[in-house]
């Protein structure tokens, strides 16, 4: 995974051709078994390293992908860093000591975002 960092993206990718470079899990068929959270940096980000992941919003899928439409169309460099959460009421749901310390995401049908295809 690329840190993301204005120095060294102004040293490796300034004057390449934009495009979106994508650090996340692959995104499971059913949506009812995880929830995924995006953050996307740009190199106008006002954070970097760190930083990026402690204060850049979080997007839900249907907000990352209207996101990631406009850059795309924009032209524009985008790092794309994802995170899988198993949903609560979902068939990972266990209490054993394994799961003890995992952020569930909220069960499917109570989940508020707008759906992406399904995925919410």
């Amino acid at each position: 995974m690329w840190m993301p960092s204005h120095d060294e993206f102004n040293l490796i990718w300034a004057d390449t051709p934009a495009i979106g470079h994508y650090f996340a899990p692959p995104i499971h068929r059913d949506p009812r078994m995880y929830k995924y959270v995006w953050r996307v940096w740009t190199p106008e980000a006002p954070w970097e390293g760190n930083a990026f992941f402690t204060n850049a919003p979080t997007l839900s899928m249907y907000e990352f992908r209207q996101t990631e439409r406009q850059m795309i169309e924009a032209g524009e460099h985008f790092f794309v860093y994802g995170v899988q959460r198993p949903r609560r009421g979902s068939a990972l749901e266990r209490s054993t000591p394994q799961w003890a310390h995992i952020v569930f995401a909220p069960a499917y049908d109570e989940d508020d975002d707008i759906a992406w295809q399904g995925h919410k």
